[in-house]
């Protein structure tokens, strides 16, 4: 098999110019900010949809816990599917299915239903994971030239989704007062995702020969996974324990705030745009660094060390340490934009070229797997542990615990590749 190289159905542009790319590159960020502002919604609005819903800590994390539920299997076939019938047909349909699920928790949150949200955010976490696995395979088919750049740029756009669902929920909600007002606005945004995707797959059906993708998807085997490589394993592995340690602390990081540094609701959402914003800024300028240096293995695991030395200076902290908070989320910001550039290209160097899909689509149910476990320990901690600082101290020693487990793995991939193949140092 091919490593590493174009896939074989590579767009055909004899019809088109040369700035179509960047028109796809365009679409597809707007999209996937489109989805994170779905997904990310209820992070600045916990103490509300608490209330709302009347609901505890540990609940309120199952939202997030049933979001990645279905993605430890799903993805796979997701991916599979892509790779198999093409990334069109497949890209509309879980487009549509996140959609629904952002329907589905708007009502529960008018309807007061924790059921119904949960059922939403499940519906919606098996069309948004299988959405970002085809957004990434059409970014390398389409910008393969420059990929590490260009997923630093759908991450960054990740960002800008989380920025405005930051700011605009709280301040529409404080103006208004009404939780069910926000979420209508976010199942609109949801409706914007799925008008990006239907551009792009116009310009898609355009520009490429249904002939030269059906050769490609004839190589496809699911078979083929069990012959991918040891770094492919590895890498799976190290990236759900780190987001593991990212995204449990950005799904508690309003309430975390809010209770123990005393800020209110307005406040903590901006302070949760700081990293949001570094990421933004940062990630473009690391991902075009890396195409120059291509340091992927050492990048991301000094990134991943860096995040549990954040972490443990972020328990030490007492709660009149507020302005120390910013430092923490600016560092905060600035290890994780630096681990998503370096990570994310690397699964595209390390396995065939017409399983690319399917190894996003595994490399995502792993990393679910890990997405599932982590918010759940986390509310655990943090209602069992309510009288030391509301429970928040040890949940960031946890926090902690998982970013030494990642930094543990990428310390093994960065010295074994180093010592022998050199694929990614």
């Amino acid at each position: 098999p091919q490593y590493g190289a174009l896939p074989s159905g590579e767009p055909q542009t004899t019809r088109c110019t040369n700035s179509l790319p960047y028109i796809v590159l365009l679409l597809l960020a707007l999209a996937c900010a489109f989805q994170h502002l779905c997904y990310e919604g209820p992070i600045p609005m916990q103490k509300e949809i608490q209330k709302e819903l009347n609901i505890s800590n540990t609940k309120y994390t199952l939202l997030f816990s049933f979001y990645s539920m279905p993605n430890i299997i799903l993805p796979l076939f997701a991916g599979f599917l892509a790779d198999k019938i093409g990334r069109r047909p497949t890209l509309i349909a879980y487009t549509i299915l996140l959609v629904f699920g952002q329907l589905l928790f708007a009502l529960g949150i008018s309807a007061k239903t924790f059921t119904l949200c949960a059922i939403g955010r499940l519906v919606f976490g098996i069309g948004a994971e299988a959405f970002l696995i085809v957004i990434i395979e059409s970014l390398a088919h389409w910008n393969y030239s420059f990929l590490s750049l260009s997923l630093a740029i759908k991450t960054s756009s990740l960002r800008i989704g989380s920025i405005i669902n930051d700011i605009m929920l709280p301040y529409v909600y404080t103006q208004t007062h009404s939780l069910n007002l926000c979420f209508w606005i976010v199942f609109c945004m949801a409706i914007g995702c799925l008008a990006c995707v239907t551009a792009f797959i116009f310009i898609d059906s355009c520009a490429e020969s249904d002939t030269n993708l059906q050769l490609a998807r004839d190589q496809v085997s699911f078979g083929a996974i069990f012959g991918f490589s040891k770094w492919f394993w590895l890498l799976s592995v190290y990236v759900g324990v780190f987001y593991m340690a990212m995204n449990s602390f950005n799904a508690t990081a309003s309430g975390h705030l809010q209770k123990r540094f005393g800020f209110d609701v307005r406040v903590a959402g901006y302070l949760i745009c700081i990293p949001l914003f570094l990421i933004i800024v940062l990630n473009p300028v690391f991902g075009w660094t890396l195409t120059k240096i291509n340091r992927h293995s050492l990048i991301s695991f000094l990134a991943s060390f860096g995040l549990m030395g954040n972490f443990l200076f972020l328990s030490s902290l007492t709660a009149t340490s507020r302005t120390s908070t910013y430092l923490f989320m600016g560092l905060h910001g600035l290890l994780c934009s630096l681990f998503m550039t370096a990570y994310w290209p690397c699964i595209r160097f390390i396995v065939p070229k017409e399983m690319t899909t399917t190894a996003y689509g595994l490399c995502f149910c792993i990393q679910d797997a890990f997405l599932f476990l982590g918010p759940l320990l986390s509310g655990l901690v943090i209602d069992g542990t309510s009288t030391n600082q509301s429970g928040f101290f040890w949940a960031t020693v946890l926090f902690a615990g998982y970013a030494f487990l990642a930094a543990a793995v990428g310390g093994l991939i960065f010295f074994w590749d180093y010592f022998t193949e050199k694929k990614l140092c």
